[in-house]
């Protein structure tokens, strides 16, 4: 079975940012808040190559493209957040997440969900404005190409 191309450039998403975090936590940086917005790249990436892949199928048309990497975009999210909230459970919980950047997003002390939350809420917005970027550029692209 194939899967389509918003769900694999979505699960490189989500195998990204994973990597990514894991690899922040193997260097001593996962309490550092900067280096956490790097995972913008991984996600533009994912989009990215969704978008190329549409081009190479002659699919061009704006509200198409949007569709699906906005599409892509959310698998990678939706994805990386139930990762997020297995990772604090598997590793303590409520006190596991008090020793991560406290006042993160949040506040003071969050509950699980409301960092969840936080941190969906904040991949949203990364879609949305990446996806305008991307449409942007590939527009940008096109007309230079004519």
């Amino acid at each position: 079975m194939k899967l389509s191309k918003e769900i694999t450039n979505g699960l490189i998403i989500f195998f990204g940012i994973a990597l990514y975090f894991f690899f922040m936590k193997l260097i001593g940086l996962e309490k550092l808040i900067y280096p956490r917005f790097l995972n913008i790249f991984i996600v533009y990436y994912g989009m990215s190559r969704t978008l190329k892949a549409n081009k190479g199928q002659n699919r061009l048309g704006f509200g198409k493209n949007l569709f699906d990497i906005i599409q892509t975009g959310l698998i990678g999210v939706v994805l990386s957040v139930v990762g997020l909230y297995v990772y604090i459970y598997y590793n303590g919980g409520q006190s596991f997440l008090d020793h991560l950047s406290q006042g993160y997003l949040t506040g003071k002390n969050p509950t699980v969900a409301e960092y969840c939350f936080a941190v969906f809420s904040e991949g949203i917005g990364s879609i949305v404005i990446l996806a305008f970027v991307s449409m942007q550029l590939l527009k940008y692209k096109s007309s230079d190409e004519i």
